[in-house]
């Protein structure tokens, strides 16, 4: 099992295209990170000393990339398609400890599982991630403190503190020529302790008082080198060599190991409804940020990803 998005390995048969396929890779990784860390158990909303809340979530993930038109280093024009699915679960801890201000605390954990994606240049497949797992958990813990309420109808809180991230993975990874023979097959693995900070607001609104709608803007950021090393337990090469590192990161000299841009600093939005007579709650967020977040480098294969969990909450 291990984290999610594996898809770190997809190489193909020159330096410069393995190289671009390696960071087309670390896209899926930080697109994963992103879905689950980006839906966080809901806090206490109003912060009155002695009052605390309890919430566990559940959801499904869908990671998907089909793009036709990516440009390769080079200018080479390839087309990219994958996909993976897998779970989340979450608990999340927030009292208040003094009027207007609480201690937060959440763990999540998602598992992806029998992805696969392949990459093609003029027809002709390239490179092919297969099979891969990934295993991601997410610890966060920090203080809240209610900014603003407004007639018992409108809360605002601002919170955040230090959060460590687990991302573990592993995919069998083939690469080949242009004639359509292997040139390089791979098994890759990664695993990590990524150290975070993360902070953000939290605004909700009553709605006919039995909903509560919460919005939030959520903020991570790495305290570590955005390039992390990976290795691989098999390495056959037949013909040619790969560098293993992706363009931003330092070159390894070899196939079998490497760097790649994965550690994860985003910013995210989201929303929360909250039935209050059973405390029982969904999140869409993920079709927010779909919406209104787009990818950064259009030459980059969009990889998109949907998160959506229910959730149920107890004081």
């Amino acid at each position: 099992m291990k984290i999610k998005l594996v898809l770190l390995a997809l190489c193909i048969s020159n330096t410069s295209q393995a190289n671009d396929a390696v960071a087309q890779a670390s896209e899926y990784a930080k697109q994963a990170m992103t879905e689950i860390a980006s839906d966080p158990p809901l806090m206490l909303l109003k912060n009155n000393k002695g009052d605390k809340r309890h919430e566990v979530t559940a959801g499904i993930l869908k990671l998907k990339s089909d793009d036709d038109d990516v440009t390769l280093t080079g200018g080479v024009k390839a087309t990219e398609k994958g996909d993976a699915k897998g779970f989340g679960l979450g608990y999340g801890y927030s009292k208040s400890f003094k009027d207007r201000w609480a201690i937060f605390t959440w763990l999540q954990a998602a598992v992806v599982n029998q992805g696969n994606h392949e990459q093609r240049v003029n027809g002709n497949i390239t490179a092919k991630s297969i099979d891969f797992d990934a295993l991601n958990i997410n610890f966060a813990l920090g203080l809240s403190y209610e900014f603003l309420r407004d007639n018992d109808k409108h809360t605002l809180n601002v919170f955040g503190g230090p959060s460590l991230m687990y991302l573990d993975f592993h995919s069998d990874v083939e690469n080949y020529d242009q004639s359509g023979n292997i040139t390089t097959s791979l098994d890759f693995f990664f695993s990590k302790l990524i150290p975070t900070a993360m902070g953000g607001f939290q605004y909700e609104y009553k709605y006919f008082e039995k909903w509560q709608v919460a919005t939030y803007a959520l903020g991570v950021i790495r305290l570590v080198d955005k390039c992390m090393e990976w290795e691989a337990d098999r390495v056959s090469v037949n013909t040619g060599s790969l560098d293993g590192s992706s363009p931003e990161c330092t070159p390894s000299g070899s196939s079998s190991k490497g760097e790649i841009d994965v550690a994860p600093s985003f910013i995210s939005v989201g929303i929360k409804a909250n039935y209050r007579p059973w405390n029982v709650g969904f999140n869409i967020s993920s079709l927010i940020r779909n919406a209104i977040l787009k990818p950064e480098d259009e030459d980059k294969a969009q990889v998109e990803g949907v998160f959506l969990s229910l959730s149920k909450a107890w004081d």
